[in-house]
């Protein structure tokens, strides 16, 4: 299988901002309690932006790993201030924006690897969502509807599989190249 031409950055962003916070005031708040997240368990972020699908997944698997851990030591109060933690950012941020891009990887890379990867993650966070409390939604509670980027998606999708001229790409944020973030996962 090669990969889809149609499931681009452009059409799938995997930045949080890119789908919640139109506004740069908005951005920064965004980046700012994400980061309060991250210092709140002693972790500094390196390298990709704080935002990013794959940091954002990244500190929910350090929580789960600083649970195991604080269980395996007895330790049950730290152990449930990780699982608070866990269930905040689940809420606040993972299930606010990621089910949409789970919904675009699986409808816009279609045929592709990406596909079987927006269906993989959809069903990932469907069981965070069941285990932790919040419900898994596509929608953002500020907007009342879809988000803006979720409607700009389903409309990109609609046209490309309609053969209609896809829309002109963002410029490039010049992300540096990814490399370790986190530092060692003690508490």
């Amino acid at each position: 299988m090669s990969a889809s031409p149609t499931c681009t950055p452009a059409t799938a962003p995997l930045y949080e901002t890119d789908h919640r916070a139109r506004e740069v005031w908005r951005q920064t708040e965004v980046l700012a309690d994400l980061g309060g997240f991250y210092r709140a368990f002693g972790l500094a972020e390196r390298g990709e932006r704080g935002d990013h699908v794959s940091v954002e997944l990244e500190f929910l698997h350090v929580l789960a790993y600083k649970t195991a851990w604080a269980l395996e030591r007895g330790e049950a109060e730290h152990a449930e201030r990780c699982r608070e933690a866990e269930r905040a950012f689940l809420a606040e941020h993972v299930l606010r924006w990621l089910p949409d891009v789970a919904e675009r990887l699986r409808v816009v890379g279609r045929g592709s690897p990406y596909e079987a990867v927006g269906v993989l993650l959809a069903a990932y966070l469907q069981t965070e969502a069941e285990r932790t409390g919040p419900a898994a939604r596509g929608r953002d509670p500020r907007w009342g509807r879809s988000s803006p980027a979720a409607r700009r998606t389903s409309r990109c999708a609609r046209s490309r599989h309609e053969g209609a001229r896809s829309p002109p790409r963002r410029p490039s944020r010049g992300r540096g190249p990814r490399g370790s973030r986190w530092p060692s996962p003690g508490c």
